[in-house]
């Protein structure tokens, strides 16, 4: 099968070539305006985080907190995805493994301190202050993992 395209990127000069590089670079800058996240959703995932681990502490809340925090998720993800239109991952970004694995670290730390407060080994105000903190983690953290994944978009190469 024989293909033109070759012949069109031959004939095109300088100008034009510049002209449609600037385009994509209009087009990147674009996306990344539109992938920012509005001012409600990391509080709103905060919340979350923090209702999920404080109530993992306590015995008898736990799945109700558990599926709070589920529901909570399905709501932020459908209204991000309705809002922008897209779902942008910071898993390919640039130290974004190395950052989500932080995260994961810091969460799963908060977990373990809220199971061991379930069985009894700590005080019932620690899964509240592991759930709090990982909550103000969360809140502190998400606006600048947006900040890097509308830089990436916009600098693409």
């Amino acid at each position: 099968m024989e293909s033109n395209s070759g012949d069109a990127l031959r004939d095109m000069t300088a100008d034009e070539a510049r002209a449609q590089l600037g385009a994509l670079a209009e087009g990147r800058a674009a996306l990344a305006d539109r992938v920012v996240t509005p001012w409600w959703y990391h509080p709103a995932l905060a919340v979350l985080v923090a209702i999920f681990l404080a109530s993992q502490g306590a015995q008898q809340w736990w799945v109700i907190g558990f599926a709070i925090y589920c529901a909570g998720l399905v709501g932020l993800v459908t209204a991000y995805r309705n809002l922008t239109g897209v779902w942008v991952s910071s898993w390919n970004l640039p130290n974004g493994r190395g950052v989500l694995i932080g995260v994961v670290a810091v969460l799963l730390a908060g977990f373990t301190v809220s199971l061991v407060t379930r069985f009894g080994l700590l005080p019932w105000w620690s899964a509240l202050l592991s759930g709090l903190g990982c909550g103000l983690f969360v809140w502190w953290i998400g606006p600048q993992v947006d900040s890097m994944c509308r830089d990436q978009v916009q600098d693409a190469r």
